[in-house]
């Protein structure tokens, strides 16, 4: 099945605005802020921006929301990313001080150089992993229809468990009737 990179967007920009971001991020900052990015920011995948009052320091988030299928057991990084061909993902490429994993059942706080760090030290032996379909690992290939293209991309689903590195914060909280 081929998604509407349209959708993909609108629901992704509808995920950064979930209450539950906030709360998981002032976990870790209290009493800090969350804006939306500048432009410039955007461009490179940076979502938000949390400004700590306590430091004046400015922390870039980038959002990632998964559907319903998807439970906090398992984290899908991007590997290939389908903006361009033969392009990195996110999982390898952040540029993000945070990334934040958006569930049904519960927000994940990555700290982002340890999440791409841990991604290109493991990134064979995942790959490798996936395709013996062993101990929960999988490749998932996604295709993205924009402006007549269709691109492809290539996620790792990898288990909770081989990022505990990075793993700054599980939230649990269910989202917010609306």
């Amino acid at each position: 099945m081929t998604r509407s990179f349209t959708d993909d967007l609108t629901a992704g920009k509808a995920a950064e605005l979930d209450p539950r971001i906030a709360a998981a991020l002032s976990r870790l900052h209290l009493g800090a802020s969350l804006a939306k990015a500048p432009w410039t920011m955007e461009k490179t995948g940076v979502d938000l921006v949390l400004h700590d009052p306590e430091t004046d320091r400015l922390y870039r988030v980038e959002v990632k929301a998964r559907q319903s299928q998807w439970n906090s057991r398992d984290v899908v990084l991007e590997v290939l990313s389908a903006n361009a061909p033969l392009t990195f993902g996110w999982g390898l490429t952040t540029r993000a001080d945070y990334v934040v994993v958006l569930y049904q059942d519960a927000v994940l706080v990555f700290h982002g150089p340890t999440l791409v760090a841990t991604t290109r030290q493991h990134h064979t032996r995942w790959t490798e992993l996936a395709e013996r379909g062993l101990l929960g690992f999988r490749l998932i290939e996604t295709k993205t229809r924009n402006k007549g293209n269709v691109y492809s991309s290539i996620a790792l689903v990898v288990p909770i468990t081989e990022l505990q590195g990075p793993l700054l914060l599980v939230h649990r909280s269910q989202p917010q009737a609306a």
